[in-house]
């Protein structure tokens, strides 16, 4: 009995590491992060950032953002024109209450952002010409991304999000957006 029980111990042991090395070998596996057991406000941040995409020179311009959450409320939105070329508008910065910055980081805990997969790029696709494969993400056409951080303290986790995000993590975005968009600021 005490060899049947010792086979099995070792087997499962086999399986498990195997499947590790299987799942480290994956790209776009999820990064493991461990928070600290605490950390000041100073040392919290929520940073997004887009990529523009295409098309959207035939309207009125494109423009990238950076916006930037500190945990004791302080936010930076930055607009980064880059089609056609314009002046650069300052940075605009605000203080909100830094409960509400608690509250994106309890969302993004729902959301299950520290499991998340690093890259969320589209679909993946392989493209044959002759002998050779290569794969990639296929994004929509006019598809951008958005790259979420949060640091607090020493560790950190971006998520690129690009065309299919969960709807959680896509939730949590679009209110960040809300919170720190261009219609948000008071002139």
């Amino acid at each position: 009995m005490r060899v049947i029980f010792v086979a099995l111990a070792a087997a499962m042991f086999l399986c498990v590491a195997g499947n590790r090395q299987q799942a480290a070998a994956q790209p776009f596996s999820s990064t493991s992060v461990e928070l600290p057991a605490s950390a000041r406000l100073s040392d919290v941040e929520i940073r997004w950032q887009s990529d523009g995409g295409d098309g959207c020179a035939k309207v009125d311009g494109c423009s990238h953002y950076q916006i930037i959450f500190r945990g004791d409320g302080f936010v930076e939105l930055e607009e980064l024109p880059w089609v056609p070329p314009r002046p650069k508008p300052a940075i605009r910065r605000r203080s909100i209450d830094p409960s509400q910055i608690v509250e994106l980081i309890n969302e993004l805990f729902k959301a299950r952002f520290l499991e998340a997969l690093d890259g969320n790029e589209g679909v993946r696709v392989v493209i044959r010409k002759g002998d050779v494969l290569t794969f990639r993400s296929r994004a929509g056409v006019g598809a951008g991304w958005v790259d979420l951080t949060l640091r607090i303290g020493s560790m950190a986790k971006t998520v690129r999000l690009g065309e299919n995000p969960t709807v959680e993590l896509r939730g949590v975005s679009e209110r960040i957006v809300r919170m720190a968009g261009p219609e948000s600021w008071v002139p």
